[in-house]
């Protein structure tokens, strides 16, 4: 059991339809849709818990990139790995031209996803990391796999579109594409001084306290995280990893119509999703209808 110090990830702010058998064809007999049944969305009782037999079309499914290696470079065919060793060893030249960390300062390494990456499965879907209630779950996370070609971690997520459509259509609608991972790590290493942050030594180095996310003297300053544990992942409107977004959405049985327009959601339709209401239940629904009754421009 590893002593978790730092929770990771926050919101700062290839689209295509393919069938259910491509899913299987893309992630092969590890994809286990029973994880479907530990869904927090689905409806439960005080007395027991009641859950309802998921159907394949009542769930919307897509794959997401979640998190990017950071000592890579990238180039037009693939990536180049730069070891972490020689990482550090030459930060003034690699420190610059690598992948790096997330807008947030956040940096994992290829082997810290490699070895962690899994860790995703069977963790919950949320909006914009409203994940302090587990009930606000908006799905499963069915599978993760790491892209060994361009170095990054891609899940497979189920999305609830019966108890939250509003939520689906934004997502199927291409209104909303950006995604945001939520991770627990045992202990973080400044990228210019070295400096271990964990569950013994606690205190922050000056670079990480006042420049994390920036540059210093034309170097980057990131918390290199190591043994991590993916808690969540969220789908957000501007993700603190450019590239972290809905890759593709997986048509449901007999379906492949997909809006490939890509819009951007209003205040009004942002708050919606992530404030919208368990369409399962019959008081999620009462209070759904009431509220859009309340919300009429009665004369």
């Amino acid at each position: 059991m590893t002593t978790n110090i730092h929770r990771v990830g926050g919101d700062l702010g290839v689209v295509g339809a393919v069938t259910y058998n491509d899913l299987l064809k893309t992630y092969g007999n590890r994809v286990d849709l029973s994880r479907i049944e530990q869904s927090r969305t689905l409806v439960r009782t005080a007395s027991k818990s009641v859950q309802v037999a998921p159907r394949e079309s009542d769930f919307l499914y897509i794959r997401d990139r979640a998190v990017s290696a950071g000592n890579v470079i990238v180039h037009k065919d693939g990536c180049e790995v730069v070891p972490m060793d020689t990482l550090y060893a030459d930060f003034a030249h690699y420190g610059p031209i690598v992948r790096g960390a997330n807008k947030n300062g956040d940096f994992w390494s290829v082997d810290e996803l490699m070895r962690n990456g899994k860790t995703f499965i069977g963790k919950s879907v949320f909006v914009d990391h409203q994940n302090e209630n587990v009930e606000n779950a908006r799905g499963i996370i069915l599978d993760a796999i790491y892209n060994e070609k361009w170095h990054y971690v891609e899940v497979l997520e189920a999305i609830d579109k019966v108890a939250y459509p509003q939520l689906a259509t934004a997502i199927q609608k291409r209104y909303v594409t950006g995604t945001s991972m939520g991770c627990l790590v045992e202990k973080a290493r400044c990228s210019i001084c070295g400096n271990v942050v964990d569950a013994v030594h606690d205190q922050l180095c000056e670079h990480v306290a006042n420049h994390k996310g920036m540059t210093l003297n034309g170097l980057p300053v990131w918390e290199d995280n190591e043994n991590c544990e993916f808690f969540e992942n969220s789908v957000v409107v501007t993700p603190a990893d450019s590239d972290a977004r809905i890759m593709q959405i997986v048509a449901s049985k007999g379906s492949s119509k997909i809006v490939h327009s890509v819009n951007s959601l209003t205040v009004d339709q942002r708050k919606a999703c992530v404030h919208e209401i368990n369409q399962r239940t019959a008081a999620g629904r009462k209070q759904t209808i009431a509220d859009q009754l309340a919300s009429l421009p009665w004369s």
